[in-house]
């Protein structure tokens, strides 16, 4: 499928173009666009809460090693935020990193308030207008990116249901609960019946169909961990956002104790998608509840390290390669 283009002219641009790069409009952040070629063409980007000025160098030094990893020729730089002096700070702090670090040439390096864009080609600033109708914003939702105002958005997400209805559905996840013990108790203890597991790769399948009750099922059945790495396996990228619709459903849904399990898969589709935001937030929710849970610090960790689906698969390739029995000499 042919890739949307988007052209930045200026420095309103890029700040009004910073929502389809991250699928929501970043408040008071430090944000890196990775570039690539003569045209400056987009890739990889990262974005981070505003930091302290102590924190700057650590911070920014991260920043400018994703952009190396992932192969930039260049890095744009924008920070956005209220204060004007913090905002004007980490981004010079940026292009400090950068012009120590060697690897990348600086592209535009600006900061913005709701009302004005600076840069290093103009300090002065210019006058503009922040908004979530910009024309390249618009032809990215007509694309079918998925753009939300806020990442209190994304949060609410996969947000617990509460008031009346947690009661009910509290209700209907100990009875499912009760038939999923049931099931397991009939079958192998310990494993997946394969009963079970055709239920479960069913109920996936239908996704959105899905009653509450069923959702709820689901939400219980993956807190085995047989049955949640079968779900894991059904993560394909074409079809990672069914996937992440479901599994922030069932988050949403289930009991909280119940949660983690539904938030980890959320993250997992949310990873193929290549939706750092998306992965963040499920993954933060999912340590809220129970932060010794193993799976919580690997997916945080391709995360935090920059690991983008693409390049996980070559290294399950590579690592498949390198445990191959090799084969022995005539």
């Amino acid at each position: 499928m042919t890739q949307p283009v988007f052209k930045a002219h200026d420095g309103a641009d890029l700040v009004n173009m910073l929502p389809i790069a991250f699928g929501f409009t970043p408040e008071e952040s430090l944000c890196v666009l990775a570039t690539h070629g003569a045209r400056n063409r987009f890739g990889f980007s990262a974005r981070v809460d505003l930091p302290d000025e102590r924190h700057l160098p650590e911070v920014t030094g991260m920043l400018v090693a994703h952009l190396v990893h992932h192969g930039a020729d260049g890095a744009i730089v924008v920070s956005v935020g209220q204060d004007v002096e913090r905002i004007r700070a980490a981004s010079l702090a940026t292009l400090r990193t950068i012009e120590e670090d060697g690897r990348l040439s600086p592209v535009v390096i600006a900061w913005a308030d709701d009302a004005t864009v600076w840069s290093t080609h103009d300090p002065e600033g210019s006058e503009y207008e922040r908004t979530g109708h910009h024309a390249a914003v618009v032809q990215a939702v007509v694309e079918g990116r998925d753009i939300v105002a806020t990442r209190a958005d994304l949060e609410a997400r996969v947000r617990s249901v509460t008031g009346p209805r947690r009661q009910w559905l509290d209700a209907c996840a100990h009875e499912a609960s009760r038939r999923v013990a049931a099931t397991m108790l009939r079958g192998v203890r310990g494993s997946a019946p394969n009963a079970a597991r055709d239920r479960v790769v069913s109920l996936v399948a239908r996704g959105e169909d899905l009653s509450d009750g069923e959702v709820l099922e689901l939400a219980v059945w993956v807190d085995l961990l047989p049955v949640r790495d079968v779900c894991w396996g059904l993560i394909e990228r074409d079809d990672a956002t069914h996937h992440l619709a479901l599994w922030q459903r069932a988050a949403r849904l289930a009991p909280r104790e119940l949660a983690v399990a539904s938030l980890c898969l959320a993250a997992v589709a949310a990873h193929r998608l290549g939706d750092g935001a998306q992965m963040r937030v499920a993954l933060t929710a999912a340590e809220l509840i129970e932060p010794e849970y193993p799976l919580i610090e690997i997916l945080t960790g391709l995360l935090d390290a920059g690991i983008g689906p693409a390049e996980l698969a070559s290294l399950r390739e590579a690592a498949g390669r390198r445990s191959a029995p090799e084969a022995e000499g005539a």
